[in-house]
């Protein structure tokens, strides 16, 4: 079984890729679901209000994804104790799943887990290979704007990671997602067949 990790710049296509990874037969895993997840526990909650202040609470004591953002990156102490929360566990999740994957009576012949941070964290050494979605800036730009962030909320989300270049320099495969969504999904089609055939690194 390949197990590959999946990674990009902010706006590059990830989620996109992973999901048609899965309407091509790949079992996935996005680790942002697994933050969503996680944020959704009781124990974390806790820690994390006792952090941050009541305040990344709404009226029915869950988390507030946008407040506890705001919070915790405006200082990087602050980045740093959230992800210091959620990593570990969201790691624990992951080999949970890979294992799962691998006991099948017919194992897959290739995973995929999507890890935003993948490189920034050192997460590289937990899979076979990585692939990097690839995409021009202009594009990238475009699709965050749709989201409604602006140029500041942009650069405050990207200051944390490396640029998209360097990810490509580092990745044992590029995927350039510049065009059509059928595009992409040839590109990922070739990709996934080749990959399958190949083993690993």
């Amino acid at each position: 079984m390949i197990r590959v990790g999946l990674t990009g710049g902010i706006g590059a296509g990830k989620s996109q890729v992973l999901s048609l990874l899965r309407r091509q037969g790949v079992p996935t895993l996005s680790t942002d679901d697994l933050a969503h997840q996680c944020l959704a526990r009781r124990d974390v909650r806790r820690i994390l209000a006792r952090r941050f202040g009541p305040q990344v609470l709404d009226g029915r004591g869950n988390l507030d994804r946008s407040r506890l953002a705001d919070r915790a990156f405006s200082s990087p102490r602050d980045l740093r104790f959230l992800e210091g929360v959620l990593h570990p566990r969201i790691r624990r999740e992951v080999e949970r799943w890979e294992t799962a994957q691998g006991r099948k009576a017919r194992a897959p012949r290739l995973t995929v887990v999507e890890v935003p941070l993948l490189f920034e964290k050192g997460w590289d050494v937990f899979f076979d290979g990585v692939l990097c979605v690839s995409t021009p800036p202009s594009i990238r730009k475009q699709r965050l704007a749709v989201r409604g962030w602006d140029r500041a909320e942009i650069r405050r989300r990207e200051g944390g990671q490396w640029p998209p270049a360097r990810k490509d320099r580092w990745a044992d495969w590029v995927l350039l997602n510049d065009g059509s969504v059928d595009r992409l999904a040839g590109r990922v089609r070739a990709w996934r067949l080749a990959c399958s055939g190949k083993g690993t690194r």
